[in-house]
Order: C-alpha cells, then sequence, then structure tokens
C-alpha cells in the first residue's frame, strides 16, 4: 500500500523497526518527486556529520540513520550502458557489494561528473552520487549504522546514492 492509504513509508516502518530493536533513529525521508528533479542527500547526511563534530548531536557507534528515498534506481544494464561496461567491468547484482567493484563504479561515475561531453544532468547526477557517498562514508567512519530503504523496483536494480551503505532494507 501506498503510504497514503498506510500512514507512513517503507523508510518510516523501516526506522521505527530499528527503534523497537533499540537503536536510535534519525530519518533522512523523501518521498516519489512528482518532477522527477535530482535529489542531493549529501546536504542534509553531512549536516548530520556536522551536528555530531559540534556535540549537538549525540549520536555515535551502534546508532542509525535511516534513509528512504523514492526516485529512479536504474536497472543494472541501463547502469552498465551509461558507464560503457565491457566484460571485463560489467556490473551485476552478484559484485556490486563488492568494494573493487564499487571503487570502480564510483571512479567510473566521477569521470562522468567531470566529462565535458556529457549533459549538465547527466555530470550534477555523477556529482550528487559522489557526494552522497563520501558522506556516507564520513559518517560510517564515526561508527554510525546508515540504513537504506530503497530498491523497490526489482532486484535488477542498484540504488547508487547510496552504493556505501551498511545495509540496504529492500521490500522487493
Amino acid at each position: 500500500k501506498k503510504s497514503e492509504e498506510t500512514g507512513f513509508t517503507h523508510g518510516e516502518f523501516s526506522a521505527r523497526m530499528a527503534e523497537a530493536n533499540g537503536y536510535n533513529a534519525i530519518r533522512a525521508q523523501l518521498g516519489d518527486k512528482p518532477d522527477n528533479s535530482l535529489t542531493d542527500f549529501s546536504k542534509p547526511l553531512n549536516s548530520i556529520a556536522d551536528q555530531i563534530d559540534a556535540g549537538k548531536l549525540k549520536l555515535g557507534k551502534g546508532d542509525v540513520i535511516n534513509v528512504s528515498m523514492g526516485g529512479f534506481d536504474p536497472t543494472f544494464e541501463q547502469l552498465n550502458g551509461l558507464l560503457n561496461s565491457n566484460k571485463d567491468n560489467t556490473i551485476t547484482p552478484q559484485n556490486i557489494n563488492n568494494p573493487e567493484t564499487q571503487r570502480d563504479v564510483l571512479d567510473r561515475i566521477g569521470k562522468l561528473s567531470e566529462d565535458p561531453s556529457q549533459s549538465d544532468v547527466k555530470r550534477e547526477w555523477g556529482r550528487i552520487l559522489l557526494n552522497t557517498n563520501q558522506a556516507i562514508q564520513r559518517l560510517q567512519d564515526k561508527g554510525i549504522e546508515v540504513l537504506h530503504s530503497a530498491s523497490n523496483d526489482g532486484k535488477d536494480t542498484v540504488s547508487l546514492e547510496f552504493l556505501k551503505a551498511n545495509r540496504e532494507l529492500a521490500s522487493v
């Protein structure tokens, strides 16, 4: 059911489950955007890290930031096409969690984000992906679990914004 019917989102459900199991949960949630515009999750994630650094937010090892976003997750076929994968560097559901594959994907996205032959939208998308993954790593370096509640479009999709998240909670 949709959140309008239940009163809460998949992300809210995930956050409540984390809390029910003894975790402090901060919610960074976004539903489907009707205009399909890009969302830069690095900003709220870095804001949380800044608040921790300033001593204003007491989160640490074992606490959870639950990120739930609605939006476009490409299929592996689309991702491989976008990044011009070949037989030696094809990205699959089987290898996407491998740190070496993730580094390669983020490196290729970085090159795409700086390529003047790409459209402004693709370059901005690439920058957002990189910034969000860096913000996630910043939080994880503090011992905070970053849970990603998404990838609901199917097992053949990948949520690149949260490639570095500790866990993905998907309803598929």
